[in-house]
């Protein structure tokens, strides 16, 4: 029984029941406890020994006491038992007598435990010591004594048993026992120590193993190690739960370079069946022991096995934010972004510590290509080590990667989702990366910043959103009109998803309205609605941003100046938005419905002098209107005091009388669809134009206001028929206004334009404009109407549209210098007119031809328009028709040649299209019938859309896919300087979202393909009717030019849609299958919308494959070529070789102009080059497609009469220069992928990539020697820059597989490096040409090949060198030759002057010279040709010094 004194402290020391029992005979506990101060003694040799050596045994619980030195004990007790009459045989008694008296559980504690030092003793000494350890360290006992410990420890197995309380501690008795073996100053016999341990550990539980394990470098010696390692690294396989204690220690034992790689080997196999607590260990095991030369190789399989997304528990996925004002999703469990954030805290110390492990990490990343084939693991180690100072480069890998499409919105989400704690670690870089990315002149890369701005301001603390926001104002100030925009876009998401987060931080957004003079109007929009959203529907300020938005709107509306009051009409209608919205959960209080009407009314009066003011305030109420439900009480009063007028100002009824007035111009009514309706009325265009003039100013009698202003007429018209549809759900009420006639002049004046004056010109354009823009208003309208007639109406419109804009490029043409008149109102700026006389092929649509735009010039650039009313209201009324604001003309390119004038650089000057105007693609044929319900004529007819309407509809559709998905553009700018307000014309466009415009295409994509299906029919009936000659396509008709421009305009929507990059993303997986499920369903009628994914863009390919036949010219091609590219990399890489069959066809193909001559030019090989990359690199086999063309077509064309392949017409001597440098790029493109030989790989592995570089060596040897060909100097600056590249990869990759094959395929191995020697040989020969050129770009990049050539030199000696061949090394002179091999006649003078000066006496000067012009040539030779001895090899040398081309297995080039 314990006394009550050690009772109260800790944990009972007591004795199991089992032990107890089975040693109750020797052990005395009673006699212990009673006498606690007494000195123990049994009598036995074993105390009687010890007593008289210097320890006294005590019992009870007092430690036992220590009278001398530990020295001194050492050697007394030796001497004793050395002494004593019975040795050896007293040991064993010795030992008996330990065991005895350590049977019993508190007297082994106590020896366990340090002795206390006698107070009267003179002991120097102050480190403690416990009794095992003393006795340890007596030699004759120690092997036995070690035994009989370690045997001990199995007893204690079991937890309870294994931990006991020392003052109030709790104190691990396996530990303890372990512990006595450390740092014995001399170990008797460490091998049968090592081999007790190992037993032991075999047989004990998981805690002492890990004690065990943990001591092992304390105890054992170096000489034991590599045993041990063997043993613990069959240990790691077989126990998980010891991981980390076997790494703990691996690291602080002694590895042999190949014991440490079979080491890690093991690791990195067992790191993914690993638990996320051992993770940071073995992680930083890795990357501790790896070398610089197997970093690459282990950070990708480290990479493969490391998989961030399948730790996180599926549970805490979440979809991807959506329009929900929620926050965005639950963190990860807190074990699991604990584990993650510990393991990437592991990396970043080991990189921090060895930094030479970065350049790997981002090798490893950068050689990763695809979406799909991305982890979050990627971004978090760019993140990481951007944080370590790295910035230049992982900058630089992120801009290639967004724009490769590799870095996708997907995988981004995941990373902020799903592993947000570990993201907010690296907040500094996040934030530092959205900083720079912003501001790029790339959509794609601006783009990607504004997601992370986004997704960080979701899921980061309150901290870092303060930081995001103060970010986005210091963009917003910056003055940057594209960073502007992107910065104003993501505060309004996340206005619009997440106004709870956002709206603590409203005082610092409305500090923003004191910047208005440095912000586009289309900003200001943006900057209005975000601060009013927060001012209406947050309270966090008390009121006081309402206060100040009204105060600040209604000075800016009683301001003189325009600009101020375009500023306060956009902040007034934003104002009356958020004041009374009509929804369920919103009751509009009288005092808001009051406040709105008041603002209402002050913007309609302080409009009305200013019609420009006047026709913003229009067009900003009908976009309120159409996205929102106003209060019946505002709706009434807009009705009543701003559209009343409407009939009076600008419709007048048809009379003959009317046309009979004196003007200008002759009036005329034209374009009616109700010719057989009595009592129609008309629109009023012209006479609302020459009103003002001084001829015409006594015949019509109208009111001077802006009400007559025809700038006002179509933003009426709009905010008339939005009102009515609000109203009525219907345009009844204003059907007349679509079939009703326009008075305009007559088509005999436009026939004549060249004879009128320059004022009449100009009137006669703008009345053009306007016409044409109240169409375009009237189909944005009509177009939503399901009515079969109105249907057929607007079809006959759009017709008129069509042939109206024939009529306005032959008037623009005849009126050089005229400015339009403004129709986007919502620009503070002046529209830029593109120059007349650009190519078309600028255009992006643009369908001539390319070999008819390569000579055209660019045209001067026109002076801005002078400002007139734009900065006063009292300034002089605005000259409505453009000629107010003349600009100088440009000059012609060549005399008598005339203007051509494309209206796409007119398209700000047009009304803007709505997206639903394109369901007019889905009305088929309307019959008469239809189209006169009452049949008021008996005249039969169709109306259907015709291929001039489907172009005009195809190129408004591209032009607002290319705007909405501008992220996905891959066009990169070369250049930041602003080019002009990219949003005027797509302001109705900018209100919807890109998923909006997806789904609207979407829609649209049935009668999309059937137009498709229509022109490939065409062209097939075409060539039927020209005997099957494909040159029928290229006739010079209006016809087939029409359609060829729609084929090319129907590929590129579909290119557009499925390029997107957040079309393949989670919350639009439905669009993008139901988008690849039509295309499915053209090829296989059956319900193709239950088919896997890949299935669907398997047909989908098949589908459009079916094209090929029918493209009618190469930009065709290469569009087609680009689908079948994106829907591979969107979900099926197994299809990866459908569009280089694609590609190669095209390449076989001789593409044609109009005349019938071939296509060439610049535009043109740029168009095949792009084909020729996909060809070579979805190619199953890239090297056998270069060696194809290498091996058989450039001899065709270097044999052919006409400079032109037969394999591939479009290879001619004016493309090589393309595909020289494609070749050779793809080439090294290429090797760069083949992965380093390692030893552990199967021998069939490592013939196959001997075979390859092989194959690459060839190639490379076929592309050095067509230079003397084809030498002119693009060709030589490709060879040198690929070429050294090329052989950088093969220093790099190449040798090491070499080092372990030579000694079993040498011969194979010395035909690869002669191969190597003679292309390495003709980089010699065009550096030297380089020099005699005197070219500054060729002899620029002479020194980084010559180093390049130098390590190849250098890494060969090294592999005889480790394969015992160095004797086959040899130096020997290469003389400088030119491109044909013949000597440079320089040097021959330079040697015979060396010659003269040795004669005479040692120049150095002279020395230094001859020096700089001779060169080392190193020889590899045969194993056979070694042995045959230094006779031969002297006659060989001298053979080659002699000739330069003999039988050198290698030559260095330096």
């Amino acid at each position: 029984m314990l006394s009550k004194k050690s009772q109260k402290k800790g944990k009972k020391l007591q004795l199991s029941s089992d032990f107890a029992k089975r040693n109750a005979t020797k052990s005395k506990p009673a006699e212990d406890m009673e006498e606690s101060d007494t000195e123990f003694s049994d009598g036995t040799i074993f105390c009687e020994q010890l007593r008289k050596s210097g320890i006294i045994l005590k019992k009870g619980d007092h430690n036992h006491e220590l009278n001398v030195e530990p020295t001194v004990f050492y050697k007394n007790l030796s001497k004793a038992l050395k002494k004593h009459i019975n040795y050896p045989e007293v040991i064993d008694k010795f030992l008996e007598g330990l065991q005895d008296y350590i049977q019993i559980r508190h007297r082994f504690i106590k020896s366990l435990m340090p002795c206390t030092v006698a107070k009267d003793s003179a002991i120097k000494s102050q480190r403690p010591r416990c009794l095992i350890k003393l006795l340890l360290e007596v030699e004759s006992l120690q092997p036995k004594l070690i035994n009989i410990l370690l045997e001990k420890l199995p007893e204690f197995m079991d937890e309870d048993e294994s931990i006991f309380s020392c003052e109030e501690s709790p104190v691990n008795i396996p530990r303890q026992i372990l512990t006595q073996l450390q740092w014995l100053e001399n170990i008797v016999n460490m091998t049968a120590l090592r081999e007790k341990l190992m037993d032991v550990l075999q047989v004990t539980s998981c805690e002492i193993q890990r004690e065990i394990i943990s001591c092992l470098p304390e105890i054992m010696d170096v000489t034991e190690h590599v045993n041990i390692i063997t043993v613990l690294k069959d240990l790691l396989e077989q126990e998980k739960s010891l991981t980390v204690s076997i790494l703990d220690n691996l690291s602080n034992l002694v590895l042999k370079e190949e014991l440490l790689a079979e080491v890690l080997t093991s690791v990195l196999q067992i790191l993914p069946s690993c638990e996320l607590d051992d993770l940071p260990v073995v992680v930083k095991f890795i990357l501790q022991s790896v070398q610089s030369k197997d970093a690459l190789s282990v950070f990708t399989e480290m990479r493969n096995y490391l998989q961030f997304d399948s730790l996180v528990p599926i549970a805490s996925s979440t979809p991807l934010p959506g329009p929900s004002t929620s926050r965005a999703a639950p963190a990860p469990e807190k074990s699991t972004a604990n584990s993650e954030l510990l393991v990437m805290r592991s990396i970043n110390s080991c990189l921090q510590f060895e930094k030479s492990l970065a350049a790997p990490c981002i090798k490893m990343i950068e050689q990763i290509h695809g979406g799909s084939n991305h982890q979050v693991l990627d971004l978090l180690l760019l993140f990481l080590l951007h944080s370590l100072n790295h910035t230049k480069a992982v900058e630089s890998l992120f801009r290639n990667k967004i724009r490769a499409g590799d870095f996708t919105l997907k995988l981004l989400n995941s990373a902020f989702l799903q592993h947000s704690v570990v993201m907010q670690e690296y907040f500094t870089s996040i934030q530092s990366l959205c900083v720079t990315f912003i501001s790029s002149p790339e959509s794609s890369i601006s783009h990607f910043a504004s997601v992370m701005y986004h997704l960080a301001f979701q899921v980061f603390d309150r901290f870092c959103q303060q930081e995001i926001i103060d970010n986005l104002i210091t963009h917003i100030g910056s003055g940057m009109p594209s960073e502007v925009d992107m910065a104003l876009n993501i505060l309004m998401n996340l206005a619009d998803t997440c106004l709870n987060l956002i709206s603590p931080f409203a005082i610092f957004i409305k500090g923003l309205l004191d910047y208005f003079d440095k912000l586009r109007l289309s900003q200001i929009r943006k900057l209005y609605s975000i601060i009013s959203q927060l001012a209406f529907h947050s309270d966090h300020d008390g009121g006081h941003t309402k206060t100040d938005l009204h105060i600040v709107v209604k000075k800016q509306l009683m301001s003189n100046k325009l600009k101020y009051k375009q500023n306060g009409i956009i902040g007034g209608v934003m104002l009356v938005k958020n004041l009374i919205p009509v929804s369920a959960d919103n009751l509009v209080t009288p005092e808001n419905v009051n406040d709105a009407i008041t603002l209402l009314k002050l913007m309609n009066t302080s409009s009305l002098q200013l019609a420009s003011a006047r026709a913003l305030f229009m067009d900003e109420l009908s976009m309120v209107i159409t996205h929102t439900k106003l209060h019946p009480k505002v709706e009434e009063w807009i009705e009543e005091n701003v559209i009343a007028d409407f009939q009076d100002s600008y419709v007048i009824d048809v009379h003959d009388d009317y046309l009979k007035k004196q003007t200008l111009l002759p009036l005329d009514f034209q374009y009616s669809l109700d010719d057989d309706v009595e009592d129609n009325v008309a629109v009023i265009i012209l006479p609302l134009l020459l009103y003002g003039t001084a001829s015409t100013s006594p015949v019509f009698d109208y009111a001077e206001s802006s009400l007559s202003s025809p700038l006002c007429l179509v933003p009426t018209l709009r905010l008339l028929g939005v009102q009515q549809l609000q109203k009525n759900n219907n345009l009844d009420d204003i059907m007349a206004l679509l079939g009703c006639p326009l008075c305009v002049t007559t088509s005999q004046v436009i026939e004549k334009i060249e004879t009128l004056p320059s004022a009449e010109k100009e009137i006669l354009c703008s009345s053009l404009f306007y016409t044409l823009n109240w169409f375009r208003e009237i189909i944005n309208l009509f177009s939503t109407q399901s009515d079969p007639e109105v249907s057929g109406k607007v079809i006959l419109r759009l017709k008129n549209i069509t042939e109206t804009q024939e009529l306005l490029v032959k008037c623009l043409a005849a009126t050089p210098g005229y400015v339009p008149p403004i129709t986007c109102f919502d620009t503070d700026e002046a529209p830029a007119v593109v120059s007349a006389s650009k190519s078309a092929s600028a255009a992006a649509t643009g369908t001539a031809s390319t070999s008819t735009t390569n000579g055209s010039k660019r045209a001067k650039k026109r002076k801005k328009p002078n400002k007139t009313s734009e900065d006063s209201c009292d300034a002089p009324p605005e000259n409505t028709s453009g000629s107010g604001s003349q600009v100088d003309s440009s000059k012609e390119g060549k005399e008598g040649t005339p203007n051509t004038v494309d209206l796409l650089s007119y398209h700000q000057y047009f009304r803007e299209l709505t997206i639903d105007v394109l369901d007019i693609l889905l009305v088929g044929k309307i019959t008469s019938k239809d189209l006169d319900s009452q049949m008021n004529t008996e005249t039969q007819r169709e109306v259907k859309i015709e291929p001039p309407q489907v172009e005009f509809l195809l190129k408004d559709l591209t032009h607002k896919l290319q705007h909405a998905f501008q992220a996905s553009q891959p066009k990169k700018i070369f250049f930041s300087k602003d080019t002009g307000n990219k949003n005027i014309g797509f302001t109705l466009l900018n209100q919807k979202s890109p998923e909006d415009v997806a789904k609207k295409t979407i829609h649209l994509l049935p009668a999309l393909c059937q137009q498709l299906e229509g022109a490939s029919a065409f062209f097939q009936a075409l060539i039927a009717s020209n005997d099957g000659i494909m040159d029928s396509l290229c006739q010079q008709t209006n016809e087939v030019s029409c359609v060829v421009a729609c084929f090319q305009l129907l590929l590129e929507v579909f290119h557009s849609l499925f390029s997107w990059k957040d079309i393949d993303s989670p919350k639009n997986t439905k669009l993008f299958n139901s988008a690849l499920s039509i295309l499915a369903t053209r090829i296989n009628p059956s319900d193709s919308t239950c088919l896997p994914q890949q299935q669907s863009i398997k047909l989908a390919i098949e589908y459009l494959q079916n094209f090929s036949d029918t493209s009618p010219n190469v930009q065709t091609a290469v569009k087609l070529v680009e689908i079948l590219i994106t829907l591979v990399e969107k979900g099926a890489p197994e299809y990866c070789h459908k569009p280089a069959e694609l590609a190669e066809s095209f390449l076989h193909r001789a593409w044609l102009t109009p005349t019938g001559a071939r296509e060439k030019g610049a535009t043109f090989n740029k168009y095949i080059q792009k084909i020729l990359k996909c060809y070579l690199s979805y190619s199953p086999s890239p090297l056998d497609a270069i060696e194809k063309l290498c091996s058989d077509a450039i001899p065709q064309l270097l044999n052919a009469d006409d400079n032109t392949s037969e394999m591939y017409p479009s290879l001619t001597t004016s493309s090589f220069s393309m595909f020289y440098r494609v070749l050779f790029n793809q080439l090294v493109i290429t090797v760069k992928k083949l992965l380093t030989g390692k030893k552990m790989e199967s021998l069939e592995a490592k013939n196959d990539k001997i075979l390859q570089w092989n194959l690459a060596v060839r190639i490379f040897q076929i592309l050095t020697t067509l230079i003397k060909k084809f030498d002119g100097l693009p060709n030589l600056g490709t060879a040198l820059k690929a070429g050294r590249m090329f052989v950088d990869a093969f220093t790099l990759q190449a040798m090491p597989l070499l080092d372990i094959m030579y000694r079993s395929q040498h011969e194979n191995i010395h035909g690869l490096l002669k191969s190597m020697q003679l292309s390495t040989r003709s980089l010699h020969h065009i550096c030297n040409h380089s020099k005699i050129v005197k070219s500054v770009c060729l002899t620029n990049q002479i020194p980084c090949v010559k180093r390049s050539l130098e390590q190849l030199m250098c890494r060969v000696k090294v592999m005889l060198s480790m394969n015992k061949c160095e004797e086959g090394y040899m130096i020997g002179v290469l003389k400088n030759r030119n491109l044909m091999g013949d000597e440079i006649p320089s040097q021959v003078a330079e040697e015979s002057r060396v010659v003269e000066a040795d004669t005479k006496e040692d120049s150095p000067e002279e020395e230094e010279e001859s020096d700089e012009d001779k060169v080392s040539d190193v020889e590899i030779e045969g194993e056979e040709e070694v042995k045959e001895g230094d006779d031969k090899e002297s006659d060989d040398n001298k053979e080659n010094n002699d000739d330069n081309e003999g039988e050198q297995m290698y030559s260095e080039i330096y």
